[in-house]
């Protein structure tokens, strides 16, 4: 039961900064010149939740390096490369989110996490 509880608290909390980050990216204005700013702290926190969800070598952060990728040495204008990425992110974090709302994502660290927490309260 307090695993679930974990669970479902932990899903809450990955929800939550996944608003909060899709908000900060869909009340953007690329011609604030806090705009890069903005687009590198939401790239560096989707960054965060995917590593968290998928784990560090999976295909979604893979993805994700590579788009940053393609938006930093790509040739773009400053303000395309923001928008761009920006997009991109949206995209992602609302893949995400879905994927964690129909409960098809879920942390190996949190189930060690747990599995280890089950074997300290067996001893």
């Amino acid at each position: 039961m307090g695993g679930n509880l974990r669970a479902a608290a932990w899903a809450a909390q990955q929800r939550a900064r996944i608003d909060d980050l899709l908000a900060k990216l869909e009340g953007l204005d690329e011609l604030s010149p806090d705009s890069r700013a903005v687009v590198d702290g939401c790239f560096l926190g989707t960054l965060g939740v995917v590593t968290s969800l998928y784990g560090s070598a999976s295909p979604q952060v893979k993805a994700l390096l590579e788009i940053k990728k393609t938006y930093t040495k790509g040739g773009y204008m400053e303000w395309e490369s923001d928008r761009g990425l920006a997009t991109s992110l949206c995209g992602i974090l609302r893949n995400t989110r879905e994927e964690l709302d129909a409960g098809l994502v879920w942390s190996i660290a949190s189930e060690v996490a747990g599995e280890v927490f089950g074997d300290l309260v067996a001893i």
